[in-house]
């Protein structure tokens, strides 16, 4: 993967971890695993769904944390640090929304589209489909975050359930093909 395209992996993914208030152990583990410098003081494990353990705590303790609020609504043009001139806005006539990049009327490039029921996805766009780096947030609170490809899942990513649930490794189509631990 070139650099650039890992650049913009990282600054995705930690934008929507912000967006949505979850750790972001997947990319700890990435980062750790490339040898680069881990700054976040996120746990990089929960022991179980719903809580969280801080390295100061006995493998025993948990810390329930606040209940789930729906993320924010998101301004591209300050979360994303694009330029003014590169942001565009389409309001499609199902009520769901695009702001970001745009070339030849289509999306392409960064940008956040959120759908009518909720869902939100805020990434790389190409030739008006999710390609690249990105992050799908489900209006029931199920998380996507990683490589897409022609709309698809694609790549390394990690899927995180409403429920706690999490599922990361390589996607191929859309489906989880290599499950890692």
């Amino acid at each position: 993967m070139n650099e650039p395209h890992w650049i913009v992996w990282i600054v995705v993914t930690i934008f929507a971890a912000i967006v949505s208030g979850i750790s972001i152990p997947f990319l700890e583990k990435l980062l750790a695993q490339d040898n680069l410098p881990i700054t976040s003081s996120t746990p990089t494990s929960s022991p179980r769904p719903g809580t969280i353990q801080t390295d100061e705590e006995a493998p025993d303790t948990e810390i329930s944390p606040p209940p789930m609020e729906p993320p924010p609504e998101v301004n591209t043009d300050s979360e994303l640090n694009l330029p003014e001139e590169e942001t565009e806005v389409q309001e499609y006539p199902d009520g769901s929304r695009y702001e970001g990049q745009i070339q030849n009327g289509i999306r392409d490039g960064l940008g956040t589209y959120v759908a009518i029921n909720g869902d939100r996805y805020t990434g790389e766009w190409h030739n008006d489909m999710r390609h690249g780096v990105g992050s799908y947030i489900w209006s029931n609170g199920d998380i996507y975050r990683g490589e897409w490809r022609n709309n698809l899942r694609h790549g390394r990513g990690v899927f995180t359930g409403y429920d706690g649930l999490e599922k990361q490794g390589i996607w191929e189509d859309d489906r989880l093909i290599n499950e890692v631990p």
